[in-house]
């Protein structure tokens, strides 16, 4: 039985040291990372109020204390994950890629209960990763003959032990976060409390493309499973892929997949999602700058899904604010901490985050209703002796052309297509058996039945992938085909090996044929001008009128009073993207004002439009500390400031007349600060030093006594409407 969510809790931070305050981002919790000494690091941050969880690796972790024999006794070390030659895996030295047997989810429990002994709130098990190149471990093997009855095969050998390595490596760990999962709940229970658990993981479209097998469509069904922290970053977003034949790092575009991803993966489920944004990522060492250009691209993609509103905006602080770069070029030798004004712009985005979940959702798109379906079975296909597209072109040359264009593409995990509805925002649906295999024959069902209603499938292939001929429900009794696409094709009423480039009619809607192979299309220009074709032909259909599909080069969203946009690159248009309003850029750290902001190919845009709010109340804009608290009574308006010290603070607040009288206290003694009005835009500014200790900040201003009913008088003159009519 699940838990009810935490519904005040938005934003958290992951850390592993003990207390800081030049780290205290005062997010709503603290994840701990790591079992050694939690209960002092916990008890510090609860001191400072902060809700704590606990989290640590299922493949990955420091656990001396089991691999010393220390904990039981017994020597663990061929536990480890191994390739071929007899290497065993670490990260680092002392930190093991480990196999999680049987002893090991034992050991995995007493932390599990320490923690919950120590005030845990929510568990989270994070990195369940098996690399396709391992599985020559003892253990593994043993795995192998538990699982199949039979002796172990090695995955070099033939495309079929390969399939069946991935399938076995994808229930060992998925099998690990059952088990342990139901221990932490029933423990908790047993003690009288309650535990929220949490699976941290990497999306299925970034493990495939490096070669990784993990649970993913599997773990929503997980009875004790509360949720996922979705591990999408720079490090994962900037992998290299193709798009017009040029291979490049395409921040924004892949996160956007990537959380996409994550989103329809819980669609139709009570489970909660937590977004992940890494101002400094895990791996290599870039400079600030280039730092702060692909958070911003994270940001700005995780800000296009409404249905997420929890965000673990803070990994890893120390790195964040105690960390040396270089600047702007990581060649250089000279390192600095964190620049000012990146750590400024880190903390307005963190304190903009609680409240971004907002009633009134836009967007502008092309078109939404578009779903690339993948499947688990990539990841089965990673590896020799015969290897499926290793850059994952064949999602990307489709998804890449259709975002670049301004078409919002959904990346669909096809086991659950089984939930109900999870199909009925989308009338366009792409597929292809090159790189995955459906793993149940009743999907072919549901997407015949869906096509019937009146939708549209494109369906890429040139049947010639060698994993067609694994032996699998396709071409077991009852069935007999020699690719699972031949069942689909005769579900839809076509011959098994009907004619490709032709569409057919089934039903009410249509499935287009198209004899290729999909990772081509990513490789030309011209070939992505194919899928574009491919698209308007398909909108032709479904709409069955002239209606044409328009092809822009930007998308954006509203989210109640802010405006996330983003303008493509390295397409034939040049065009930028004009926003009016009364603009406030939150990847501004000096929160800037701009009546219009033009965003240009490559662009990205968080803004907050201060025409789209109460123009009659006081209301926090931003600011780069947590604010908390704000209370607005009459001719008062008052909030608790508190942020890592050592980083100044800038908070800008919407007030509808100047100020009486300003009053900023630390422990009730005035504290400094400076502040203005601007009054024709109505805005004042407060600047100080952040404290982790609360600063009391109680602003005293006259009440608007008339209010004049705008809403009324737009009906008059329609030139005040403008500004609000791009989002009507």
């Amino acid at each position: 039985m699940a838990v009810a969510p935490t519904l005040c809790t938005r934003t958290f931070m992951l850390v592993g040291n003990p207390y800081d305050d030049r780290l205290d981002v005062r997010t709503d919790a603290v994840i701990i990372y790591g079992h050694q000494n939690y209960l002092p690091r916990a008890q510090k941050w609860q001191e400072k109020n902060y809700h704590i969880h606990f989290m640590t690796g299922l493949s990955v972790g420091g656990y001396d204390d089991y691999f010393s024999g220390k904990y039981d006794g017994k020597e663990h070390d061929h536990e480890r994950q191994q390739l071929a030659d007899g290497t065993r895996l670490e990260k680092s030295p002392s930190v093991y890629q480990l196999i999680p047997t049987p002893e090991f989810l034992e050991y995995l429990k007493t932390l599990i209960k320490s923690v919950i002994d120590a005030g845990a709130t929510a568990i989270y098990l994070a990195d369940p990763e098996y690399p396709a190149e391992t599985g020559y471990s003892s253990v593994f093997k043993e795995f192998w003959r538990n699982f199949y009855g039979e002796d172990w095969q090695d995955p070099w050998t033939s495309i079929q032990s390969r399939y069946k390595s991935g399938k076995l490596k994808y229930y060992i760990f998925l099998n690990a976060l059952d088990k342990l999962f139901q221990y932490a709940h029933d423990y908790a229970k047993s003690v009288g409390k309650n535990i929220e658990c949490f699976v941290a993981i990497q999306s299925l479209i970034s493990l495939a493309q490096w070669g990784i097998v993990a649970p993913q469509s599997q773990l929503v069904n997980l009875p004790y499973c509360d949720g996922i922290l979705a591990k999408v970053s720079t490090t994962t977003s900037r992998t290299p892929n193709f798009f017009a034949g040029i291979r490049g790092e395409r921040t924004f575009e892949t996160a956007l997949l990537e959380y996409g991803f994550f989103v329809n993966l819980i669609k139709g489920t009570e489970q909660q999602i937590i977004f992940m944004q890494d101002p400094v990522e895990d791996y290599g060492e870039y400079s600030w700058e280039d730092y702060r250009n692909n958070y911003e691209s994270t940001v700005a993609a995780s800000l296009f899904y409404p249905s997420a509103f929890r965000y673990l905006s803070a990994p890893w602080p120390k790195r964040i604010f105690m960390a040396q770069y270089s600047r702007t070029d990581r060649r250089l030798r000279e390192k600095t901490v964190i620049p000012a004004e990146y750590a400024r712009e880190i903390l307005i985005i963190n304190n903009t985050l609680r409240n971004i979940d907002q009633p009134k959702i836009a967007l502008d798109c092309s078109y939404a209703g578009v779903g690339i379906l993948l499947a688990d079975t990539m990841m089965f296909q990673r590896g020799g002796p015969s290897s499926s597209d290793a850059d994952l072109s064949f999602f990307y040359g489709i998804a890449m052309t259709l975002l670049k264009h301004g078409i919002f593409p959904h990346p669909l995990p096809m086991e659950n297509l089984v939930r109900p509805g999870f199909l009925d925002s989308i009338h366009l649906l792409f597929l292809s058996y090159r790189a995955l295999k459906p793993q149940r024959p009743e999907f072919h069902a549901i997407l015949a039945e869906w096509v019937k209603a009146g939708h549209v499938l494109i369906y890429i292939d040139d049947l010639k992938d060698p994993f067609n001929k694994i032996h699998e429900w396709w071409n077991t009794p009852p069935f007999n085909y020699d690719s699972p696409a031949q069942h689909l094709f005769e579900l839809l009423g076509l011959d098994q090996n009907p004619l490709f480039d032709d569409v057919y009619f089934v039903g009410r809607g249509r499935i287009i044929l198209r004899h290729a192979v999909p990772c081509e299309f990513a490789q030309s220009l011209d070939k992505a001008r194919e899928v574009l074709d491919l698209i308007r032909h398909s909108f032709h259909l479904l709409s069955r009128t002239r209606l044409r599909l328009k092809i822009q080069n930007y998308i954006r969203i509203r989210r109640g009073p802010y405006q996330i946009a983003a303008v493509f690159d390295e397409i034939p248009s040049f065009k930028p993207l004009i926003l009016r309003g009364k603009l406030i850029d939150l990847f501004d750290p000096d929160l800037s004002y701009s009546r219009s902001v033009e965003l240009f190919p490559g662009d990205r845009g968080f803004f907050i439009n201060l025409s789209w709010i109460d123009r009659y109340k006081p209301r926090l804009i931003a600011s780069s500390s947590s604010v908390q608290n704000m209370k607005r009574e009459k001719g008062v308006f008052s909030f608790i400031s508190t942020g890592p010290v050592k980083i100044q603070c800038i908070t800008k607040i919407f007030m509808p007349r100047k100020p009486q009288k300003i009053v900023v206290m630390l422990k009730g003694e005035p504290y400094p600060h400076r502040s203005s009005y601007e009054r024709f835009r109505k805005i004042l500014t407060l600047q100080y030093e952040n404290c982790a200790e609360e600063i009391k900040v109680v602003i005293h201003h006259p009440e608007v006594k008339y209010r004049i009913k705008f809403d009324f008088i737009k009906k008059w003159f329609p030139f005040l409407q403008r500004e609000d009519q791009e989002w009507s």
